[in-house]
């Protein structure tokens, strides 16, 4: 007798899992983009330029211990690189 017990017990398990409360969806993560924003990410080209004192002392990563007196860029013409 105990043995039908447990087996009906075991076969039952998988049934009370459809009665368990389900879980909620997760809620979105806001702001979100609305469609002219996201057509503004998708242009076919675009360009970045990095200035800073990297250029004047030729490093690829800089330590952040660079003398701030490396960059000035006094003959500076933004207008050129365009």
């Amino acid at each position: 007798m105990t043995f039908l017990i447990l087996i009906l017990l075991l076969l039952s398990f998988p049934l009370l899992s459809l009665f368990a409360p389900r879980k909620p969806p997760p809620l979105h993560i806001l702001p979100i983009p609305s469609a002219s924003q996201l057509q503004w990410q998708l242009p076919p080209m675009a360009i970045f330029f990095h200035f800073g004192p990297n250029t004047f002392t030729d490093s690829e990563w800089g330590s952040g211990h660079a003398d701030p007196s490396v960059f000035n860029p006094t003959l500076l013409d933004a207008s050129q690189w365009i």
